[in-house]
Formats: C-alpha cells, structure tokens, sequence
C-alpha cells in the first residue's frame, strides 16, 4: 500500500531488498477517497440543514483523482520490476481500512506492508500503526 512519502519509499525499498522473495507477486496498491460519494453524503448534510446549495464534483474531476493515484501506483510497479519482481498497480475507493480488508484477499493477496507514516517510537506507540 503506497502513498508516495519518503517513509512509504523507504517501506518499498526495504521490502524488495530484505523481505521479498524473487519469486513472489508484488500487488501496488493506492487507496484513495471516493470524492464522488463522500461529497454525496455532504450533499445530503446539506439538503437536510438548510445551510446552501453544495455542488458536486464532476466524473472529471474523479478522473483526475483517480489518474493520480494510478501514476503513484506506476512509479512503485516500475520500481519493483525494475528489481526484478512482478507487480501490478490496484487503485481502491473508499475507506483505506475498509478497502484494504476487504479487497486484497479477493486479489490473492498474503501480507500487506505498510509503513509507520513517518511516526518515530514514541508516535507508533501512542497512535498505532
């Protein structure tokens, strides 16, 4: 699971060199948020407050997040190919906790790694993971 920070990079870099096995799948994966479906649910916040109109976010708009993600997956696919591994890029909407639990088993998926968000000892104890 990526993100594109220099913790995420390092995360990559120490799973191709120190984890991975030549022989295993690499799936990228990118969760990004559904702004299409978050904003509808503000939208509906809105209709039943009386606050104002909101308007949503067009298909172009989702496409350009969507697109974004897609290339941030590209990146780290291109990497870990580049090391000799097979990879592919997954891009998900939605809630990262949700998305990841329940999409990746349906890709085959074994481990998921993911890095600590650049938080030191002290902030991965108080915050978690």
């Amino acid at each position: 699971c990526v993100d594109g920070s220099k913790d995420c990079e390092y995360a990559v870099n120490w799973a191709l060199d120190e984890f991975l096995r030549p022989t295993d799948e690499v799936l990228i994966t990118h969760v990004t948020a559904d702004i299409v479906a978050m904003n509808k649910e503000i939208l509906s916040l809105y209709d039943d407050s009386g606050l104002g109109s909101y308007s949503l976010p067009d298909d172009k708009e989702a496409a350009v997040v969507k697109a974004k993600a897609e290339a941030l997956c590209q990146k780290f696919v291109e990497r870990c190919t580049s090391k000799g591994f097979k990879a592919a890029p997954l891009v998900l909407l939605g809630d990262p906790r949700d998305a990841l639990v329940n999409e990746l088993p349906k890709a085959g998926c074994k481990v998921l790694l993911i890095g600590c968000r650049g938080l030191g000892f002290v902030g991965r104890t108080l915050l978690g993971s």
